[in-house]
């Protein structure tokens, strides 16, 4: 099965499923000037309200597991430090559990 996609810009997190080709955008205040994510458990919920608009209810008995390609398109000129790279495994961990 073909894995979710998300990407990430400044307080907009945009989840898209490539099994059926639908996408949902969430906004939230996670940001921070120095880090595209700053808050974790606003960006977190900007996840679980994506998910849900898309029908995605991973913690659902039946749900079966999916890759996940999680894409920071914002604060990325010097690269990700290995704290940012962790920050963003959490995240998405966190998101769909």
């Amino acid at each position: 099965m073909e894995p979710i996609y998300i990407r990430v810009y400044t307080n907009r997190i945009e989840v898209r499923d490539l099994h059926t080709k639908k996408e949902a955008i969430a906004q939230r205040n996670f940001s921070h000037r120095r880090m595209l994510i700053g808050d974790f458990y606003p960006a977190i919920e900007a996840i679980h309200i994506a998910l849900n608009n898309l029908s995605i209810n991973p913690s659902a008995f039946f749900f079966k597991k999916r890759d996940v390609v999680i894409h920071p398109l914002e604060c990325t000129e010097d690269g990700l430090s290995k704290v940012e790279i962790r920050l963003f495994n959490e995240v998405v961990a966190a998101g769909f559990n």
